[in-house]
């Protein structure tokens, strides 16, 4: 009878409207609820934190501009908070009745599983605030020298990592040969430019000899690509070396340099040849693709139209790896990685590049922004590219709500 009772309270409370919860699981034992908020941000820094599915800071000194916070991981969970109260009949017989309310549902929690970073305390309480950095007062010479570094560790969860003396072999393609060997060490370190530079590099920093073509397998290829495109991906030439990219990729400075920002960002530059002053350089602008936060990449059924990067696909009897997918953007499959760079002929649908190529004959200038491209350019086919996701997304049903 009790039990019945219980099922129809249950069945009435789930019925009528009620309201979704956040769980967080704090890591402490909590007192005082104010300054366990404040740790957190305060409610709007928790609000912000839940509708924009980011991860949830806690600064155990909040008032401290050198402490390091501990994030936590939002999880999806299903559960309930209930109100109890427990009555107890007057006398001995130590007869007690519960009644229970169901007071709202929770969607989702945030856990705190990782490890807080190493803390620096300052010494001298007071002598930093945060508007010293912007008003100059911090080349002060009375302030003391303290400057403890942003973080310390890179991860906040244990990694396992097994020192080796060398790396691993790999093995070549059957056409050369088949056996393993070990990839060769880089001659030099890989060439970057800033998008203001004047110039760039015409030639590698080490001289090609004899011995560097003998050593480096793929030089002679990648050399080869090189002269037909003097733009590149690492995609697009793991897609035409055919084989993944770390096993080329000590190869690289004796080909190629790279912007570290501007349109040609990500990109492998032949030597001596600056985008900034070829028109004809707009279709090797570099675009990246984000995928919206609400679009489950996880969920979607492998497709090997589109990869950010080049996973091996099966053996042969030469125990070579083969690469099957494509370095192209195609409209109708969704992207196998939250960002994807995509070179601008690389984008496979007539309507984007009918804005890519709206201003041909008409570039005036080069433009960090925008490159040689009409200006909005990008804004345009950002947008093109969410709705297009967006669209596919709700077709194989991968659209968190």
């Amino acid at each position: 009878m009790e039990d019945a009772k219980s099922d129809a309270l249950v069945a009435a409370n789930l019925s009528g409207n009620l309201d979704e919860l956040l769980c967080i699981e704090y890591p402490a034992n909590v007192q005082n609820v104010d300054k366990a908020m404040a740790m957190l941000g305060g409610e709007k820094s928790v609000a912000r934190a839940h509708y924009s599915s980011t991860s949830l800071a806690l600064s155990f000194r909040p008032d401290d501009v050198f402490c390091v916070p501990a994030t936590s991981q939002k999880e999806k969970v299903a559960g309930l908070v209930m109100k109890v109260k427990r009555k107890r009949k007057k006398g001995n017989s130590g007869w007690e009745r519960c009644e229970t309310e169901i007071v709202g549902v929770v969607g989702s929690k945030y856990v705190f599983t990782g490890m807080a970073d190493f803390q620096v305390l300052s010494p001298f309480s007071g002598a930093y605030r945060p508007d010293v950095l912007h008003d100059g007062s911090l080349m002060n010479d009375s302030l003391p020298a303290f400057l403890p570094p942003n973080h310390f560790t890179k991860r906040d969860r244990p990694l396992e990592y097994s020192y080796q003396t060398q790396a691993h072999p790999f093995r070549l393609p059957a056409d050369m040969g088949g056996k393993r060997i070990l990839p060769p060490k880089a001659p030099s370190p890989l060439m970057s430019v800033e998008y203001m530079d004047p110039t760039v590099p015409s030639a590698p920093a080490v001289d090609i000899t004899d011995e560097i073509r003998t050593e480096h397998l793929y030089f002679g290829p990648l050399d080869e690509l090189f002269g037909e495109c003097p733009v590149w991906t690492k995609s697009a030439l793991a897609s035409e070396v055919k084989v993944t990219y770390p096993t080329f990729r000590n190869s690289m400075p004796l080909v190629s340099y790279y912007f570290t920002n501007g349109p040609w960002k990500m990109a492998f530059i032949r030597f001596g040849y600056d985008p900034r002053k070829r028109k004809d350089a707009k279709i090797y602008q570099m675009f990246e693709l984000r995928a919206p936060r609400n679009i489950d990449l996880k969920s979607v059924p492998h497709q090997k139209d589109n990869a950010r990067s080049f996973r091996s696909a099966t053996l042969t009897h030469s125990d070579a790896r083969d690469v099957v997918y494509s370095h192209h953007y195609h409209s109708n499959v969704l992207p196998t990685a939250r960002t994807t760079y995509y070179r601008l002929c690389d984008i496979k649908n007539d309507e984007m590049q009918q804005i890519i190529h709206s201003n041909d004959g008409n570039e005036v200038s080069c433009t960090e922004e925008d490159g040689w491209c009409q200006a909005g350019t990008y804004e345009k086919l950002r947008t093109m590219f969410n709705d297009f996701m967006l669209a596919k997304a709700k077709e194989l049903n991968a659209v968190i709500t």
